[in-house]
C-alpha cells in the first residue's frame, strides 16, 4: 500500500452518517491522484448525492480523460448547476474538443 492509499484511506468516512462534504472531500482526492474507480466506489456507497459530489466526480473523470463517463454522468445528473456546466465546457476546451464545448 502505497504512501498516498493509506492517506486517501483516512478520508473514507466510516458511516453513511458521515457529512456530505466528508465524502466530496474522498472523492475530490482520489481524483486528484488519479484513482478513478475508488472515486466511484466512494461515490456510489454515498447516502445521498449533491450537485458537489456529482461535480467533483464530472471534473476528476475529465481531468483524467475519461471523457465519457464524464458526460455519463452529466447526462445522469437530476440538475445540473452552472458550475456544472462550467466544468463540462472547461473540460472539452481544455483538451480542444471545442465542437462538444458548445
Amino acid at each position: 500500500q502505497t504512501q498516498i492509499q493509506k492517506s486517501q484511506s483516512k478520508l473514507l468516512p466510516n458511516s453513511g452518517d458521515a457529512d456530505l462534504k466528508e465524502w466530496n472531500v474522498a472523492i475530490s482526492s482520489y481524483m486528484r491522484n488519479g484513482m478513478c474507480n475508488k472515486a466511484l466506489r466512494v461515490f456510489e456507497r454515498m447516502p445521498r448525492w449533491s450537485s458537489v459530489s456529482y461535480n467533483a466526480m464530472i471534473s476528476g473523470y475529465l481531468r483524467n480523460g475519461e471523457f465519457e463517463l464524464a458526460r455519463k454522468l452529466f447526462d445522469e445528473m437530476p440538475e445540473r448547476d452552472l458550475v456544472s456546466w462550467n466544468v463540462m465546457i472547461k473540460g472539452y476546451v481544455r483538451n480542444r474538443n471545442l465542437g462538444k464545448a458548445i
